[in-house]
């Protein structure tokens, strides 16, 4: 879909805190949830993560994000006053999460963290921002990047289900999943 295209990559597996020894704790093993945490604090303050306009890679480890999944075996809540956030709302549901979540939320602009689950321990987190201009989205995969729709609310969602079809969710991570709207909180 031209109207989604990729903004930046990074694939965890491939990042120093993967491939090498060092202080990451539970991190060493993926730390997709401190990603996107680390994201939306990064989106909410106006930032995103630096990369290479030539590349499209992703230039430096955000640490901090390996500081957040460490307090992933605390509490998530935890993790997210950590990073200046905090959870307005969550709904949760069981299955895989696929667009109609984007007909539902269509005019409730902000930041979105969603956790799904598969089987076992497998699990992953990504983020979602809707807005802040007009039909304009984004979405944050830390095993893939940041990819940035300008459409309507459907087309995305649209986009949404062929990509995770695509990369594997939709069938590795179907068993629940909790998505959370964050705002800034106090750290």
């Amino acid at each position: 879909m031209a109207d989604v295209e990729q903004v930046y990559i990074f694939k965890q597996e491939k990042s120093v805190v993967m491939k090498e020894p060092g202080p990451w704790g539970v991190a060493y093993s993926g730390f997709c949830m401190g990603m996107a945490v680390d994201w939306c604090a990064l989106r909410l303050d106006g930032k995103d993560y630096e990369f290479d306009k030539k590349t499209k890679l992703v230039t430096s480890t955000p640490w901090r994000a390996t500081q957040f999944q460490n307090m992933t075996e605390t509490s998530a809540d935890l993790m997210l006053q950590y990073a200046g956030l905090k959870a307005e709302s969550t709904k949760k549901g069981s299955g895989f999460f696929g667009s109609s979540w984007f007909k539902i939320s269509a005019d409730e602009k902000g930041l979105y963290l969603l956790t799904m689950d598969g089987s076992g321990d497998q699990d992953h987190m990504v983020a979602f921002q809707t807005g802040p201009g007009e039909n304009e989205f984004r979405h944050f995969d830390p095993n893939q990047g940041l990819y940035l729709g300008k459409c309507n609310i459907a087309r995305f969602g649209a986009w949404w289900d062929t990509h995770a079809i695509t990369v594997g969710y939709q069938r590795t991570f179907s068993v629940k999943w909790e998505l959370r709207k964050v705002v800034k909180g106090t750290p």
